[in-house]
């Protein structure tokens, strides 16, 4: 963002907020936009759950979303209600035949009415399901932060490039013109101007871009539409929900056999084949003494028919977060072979388990694994290297329980709901400053550590310490 469109931006922000209708004694009021409820993915999760946070500290936020598996929170709103939805994804269904995926905002036509209760749009995961003119036009309106969860915000709209770098320039011969969100009955390839678009809402400059990971911060700034990276706010992990239990005990109430160690692989679909899922059961195979295997997620056959002569558990998708921190729980050890990953809530859940992790060092996974501290990470797609440090971890537990109590403890500092809900705070405080001049006061959580900020350049959240310092001195 330039320096005479970050002038213009804050002056924007604060006539906004004045023009608000605010009453003193009423907290301001957030929206919380994605595309689903929580079991709608990782992003959705966590925008629901930065939704519940701000409603039980005492804040007021109204998470917004085109589709909901279960019956709506007190909290959340369905953008159009259930009709209006249905026509929205139906639309977005529609254009993508085409190859032009979320060009229509057709959804803004439903939020812009509702728009001037709010005193700071949140937008989350809008890939398939909220189109960029929805935040172009919402951000001229409203003081409005965007969190990178993937890649989409800045390429055609694949969620990951992969090997291609292509978003670097400008898109055009896709190779993921095939795939879901771009892939359509016709392949006509327009992601050059599917980008461009993009480029031309970030040049704007009129919302606060976030990151849950510093790898996707970097990823923004080579997109060539930031000038300077997005502000990192890591995910955090319900550390009372996901904690360490009696293995054993637990073994035994899963039907877990007690005489061998047991891996766990997890994701939405085991057939993704981002996920890696081939790479972790090739790499259990390859031990000398093959450990068990707890496949988590919506199972595929093939999947299934490699991991023949391995003991294997395949759970299924588990929707329920306290049945699938019994298996994190359960597990010697959690591992990640995904090829591409922003800040994986799936790690995070494990580390608050006391369940280390074993992987490829991809994305933002080396923001939350330290090699030898909190688990092990091997050069992406190297199965043998992958092999090699699970077949050396499974022969020395000793490692496996001391990895897996350091990533316990970080997961408790660094990535605490406390912390998560003070970042936030001080970017919409900054964002609306008006509105949320009493608010931020009254959050006593701290910011991200000074180790985690120097380990990473020191580029950390608006909350790093010196907003939330400046707050509590009013």
């Amino acid at each position: 963002m330039s320096d005479a469109n970050a002038r213009s931006f804050a002056a924007d922000c604060r006539s906004s907020a004045t023009r608000r209708a605010h009453r003193p004694d009423e907290p301001p009021l957030v929206a919380i936009v994605s595309k689903a409820d929580r079991h709608g993915g990782g992003a959705s999760l966590v925008a629901e759950d930065l939704a519940d946070l701000l409603n039980r500290h005492g804040h007021r936020a109204e998470h917004w979303l085109l589709n909901s598996a279960t019956a709506p929170r007190d909290f959340q709103r369905i953008i159009g209600g259930r009709l209006g939805s249905r026509i929205i994804r139906r639309f977005h269904w529609f254009t993508r035949q085409f190859g032009l995926p979320d060009v229509a905002p057709v959804e803004f036509l439903f939020l812009r009415k509702h728009l001037h209760r709010f005193a700071v749009v949140h937008f989350h995961d809008c890939s398939s399901a909220i189109a960029n003119h929805t935040v172009r036009w919402t951000a001229r309106r409203r003081p409005t932060a965007w969190t990178f969860h993937d890649c989409s915000p800045f390429t055609a709209g694949c969620l990951y490039p992969m090997d291609c770098r292509a978003f670097q320039r400008r898109c055009g011969r896709c190779p993921q013109l095939d795939r879901w969100p771009l892939g359509g009955r016709l392949r006509f390839d327009f992601t050059g101007g599917l980008q461009a678009v993009k480029r031309r809402t970030a040049a704007e400059g009129r919302f606060v871009a976030l990151a849950p990971s510093h790898w996707m911060a970097e990823q923004a700034v080579l997109s060539g539409m930031f000038a300077a990276p997005p502000r990192v706010v890591p995910n955090f992990v319900d550390v009372r929900r996901f904690r360490p239990r009696d293995r054993a005990k637990l073994r035994a109430e899963l039907g877990l056999a007690s005489d061998r160690p047991w891996v766990l692989v997890t994701a939405g679909s085991l057939a993704d084949p981002r996920k890696g899922v081939a790479d972790a059961i090739s790499a259990v195979a390859r031990c000398g003494r093959p450990p068990g295997i707890i496949l988590v997620g919506r199972p595929d056959p093939q999947t299934a028919s490699l991991a023949a002569g391995i003991e294997t558990r395949i759970t299924g998708f588990v929707a329920s977060a306290d049945e699938l921190a019994q298996w994190y729980a359960a597990a010697d050890c959690l591992l990640f072979p995904s090829r591409a990953d922003n800040l994986p809530c799936t790690i995070l859940e494990a580390m608050a388990c006391g369940t280390p992790t074993i992987g490829y060092a991809v994305g933002g996974v080396p923001d939350l694994i330290e090699t030898e501290r909190h688990g092990r990470l091997v050069p992406c797609r190297d199965t043998a290297a992958l092999a090699t440090a699970l077949a050396e971890a499974i022969d020395h537990p000793e490692s496996l329980r001391r990895w897996g109590e350091a990533a316990r403890r970080r997961a408790e500092s660094e990535f605490s709901e406390e912390r998560f809900l003070s970042n936030h705070l001080a970017v919409y405080r900054e964002l609306s400053p008006a509105a949320f001049s009493g608010e931020i006061a009254h959050t006593n959580a701290p910011g991200p550590s000074a180790a985690f900020c120097r380990s990473h350049g020191g580029r950390c959240s608006a909350a790093d310490g010196q907003e939330t310092r400046r707050a509590r001195s009013t």
